[in-house]
């Protein structure tokens, strides 16, 4: 088989940023205690007035295509994964495709359903790759979370922005990816109809359980058992980071080690990014890992199911990391703003009528 795997990648989070205990003190629907020990979750990114899932896609493709010192002319693809596309009936992709100057003979397509969204875009990018259809794909996992949850919903504290984008190709490899696996179930947790702003939650099944837990559990294991590996030849594991705990749960499931999940484990400083959050574990831990490093990666998506990952670090890794372009980087340059200010970036406080 050809050595298919990661090329580039990039990463945006916004600078703004609002503490659990902002959120907390206006609704008293949880505690502070509960968010940050319970939960491990401290804070959470907010976006700009003037961004939305198609601006901080762009971003982290622009970082992404840096990276990997290609032209966005040489992209056979571009795929967006979002739940929370600015469009209902128009495609995103070809925003961002045309804004980063890609050719106009290009694939380019949404897949708006999930917080799995992002892995299943790379997933498509691999097979077009392996087909010889393409020499590079680009997978972007976009979402703003935080602006589709309603104010007072306890799942505010943890509703967060922001992007990863995933260059797919065989030359220059510098993660390759040895082998994926997914596992699926019309699971009803939580959902966004056409029309309603907000995310809903089925209350139909034990969400932790069931969802979550169940199919991140069972893609995982279902692909190691695939290439013959334990959790013991893992140096990282990034899993889906709806709070900073249910990565540790799930890895603690599976046999793996907390000192495996830590370094992709951002949820406690930014909150549930959605499509892009276990893209954003992934290149936090691509800004570190070694040669020979392997990593995990299993995402989920509410509804969706669970697409998991083996990856091998190369030593073109080490040409790749910079602090000045790195997601810890990122992530340290905050601003942080009051409840207020947070309902007027997302206009929650505009009567609809």
């Amino acid at each position: 088989m050809k050595s298919i795997g990661i090329v580039g990648y990039g990463s945006y989070i916004p600078r703004s940023r609002i503490k659990v205990e902002d959120i907390v003190n206006v609704w008293h629907n949880t505690t502070t205690k509960i968010q940050k020990e319970r939960l491990i979750s401290y804070e959470k990114v907010v976006a700009a007035p003037d961004e939305d899932t198609i601006t901080l896609a762009f971003e982290a493709a622009r970082n992404a295509l840096c990276k990997a010192e290609i032209d966005a002319e040489e992209l056979g693809a571009v795929y967006l994964g979002s739940c929370t596309s600015p469009y209902v009936s128009k495609s995103s992709a070809t925003v961002i495709s045309e804004a980063i100057g890609t050719k106009r003979e290009i694939m380019c397509a949404d897949l708006q359903f999930s917080g799995k969204s992002g892995t299943a875009a790379m997933q498509i990018c691999m097979a077009l790759v392996g087909a010889g259809m393409i020499n590079y794909g680009l997978a972007i996992g976009s979402d703003d979370i935080s602006s589709r949850t309603q104010p007072s919903d306890r799942s505010e504290c943890q509703a967060s922005v922001g992007s990863a984008a995933i260059i797919i190709g065989e030359s220059r490899v510098l993660a390759e990816i040895e082998g994926t696996c997914s596992y699926t179930s019309d699971t009803t947790d939580y959902f966004r109809v056409d029309g309603d702003r907000y995310i809903r939650y089925g209350g139909s099944i034990d969400l932790g359980k069931m969802g979550y837990e169940k199919h991140t559990i069972e893609a995982s294991r279902c692909l190691m058992k695939k290439l013959g590996h334990e959790p013991r030849d893992y140096a990282f594991a990034v899993f889906q980071q709806h709070s900073g705990a249910r990565p540790f749960a799930v890895g603690k499931a599976l046999g793996f080690t907390k000192e495996q999940i830590t370094l992709g484990n951002l949820a406690p400083e930014i909150g549930d990014c959605g499509a892009a959050s276990s893209l954003l574990g992934l290149t936090a831990v691509l800004d570190q890992a070694q040669p020979n490093d392997r990593i995990l990666l299993t995402s989920y998506g509410f509804g969706a199911g669970s697409d998991a990952f083996s990856l091998v670090v190369t030593a073109e890794a080490k040409k790749t990391q910079s602090s000045n372009s790195s997601v810890k980087s990122q992530i340290s340059n905050r601003k942080y703003i009051d409840y207020a200010t947070y309902l007027k970036f997302e206009r929650k406080h505009v009567r609809e009528y």
